[in-house]
């Protein structure tokens, strides 16, 4: 529902009625910030415990987020600037069923020549 709020956000100002187009334009720029006890849970998941001892630094205030995830600046020890993109939790299971129900409407419809998909 996020990203269909981000795509429609996209649409011609004229076309959507003012508090709609104001309305879609928080849902594209102001997607929600994992809490700090939640980014810490992902990236101990993903990086391991001392997954802090990685970086050189690590901003814990991301400078970018969306529908499925953050963006993070880091540094390496080695003095390279990174950004560190954290996927929200259960984002994957999401984007899996989406596709399995792209998958079926597909079939089910017809769009394709059969054995194309």
């Amino acid at each position: 529902a996020l990203k269909i709020g981000q795509i429609l956000s996209l649409q011609d100002s004229q076309t959507l009625p003012a508090p709609l187009a104001k309305a879609l334009e928080r849902v594209r720029t102001e997607a929600n910030v994992m809490p700090k006890w939640q980014l810490e849970e992902v990236m101990k998941e993903n990086l391991g415990e001392n997954w802090r001892e990685k970086f050189k630094v690590f901003d814990e205030e991301p400078f970018a987020a969306a529908s499925i995830g953050q963006v993070h600046e880091a540094e390496t020890h080695e003095g390279e600037k990174v950004a560190v993109k954290v996927q929200y939790p259960g984002v994957a299971r999401g984007i899996d069923a989406d596709m399995a129900n792209v998958e079926r409407i597909i079939q089910l419809g017809g769009f394709l020549p059969k054995g194309l998909f």
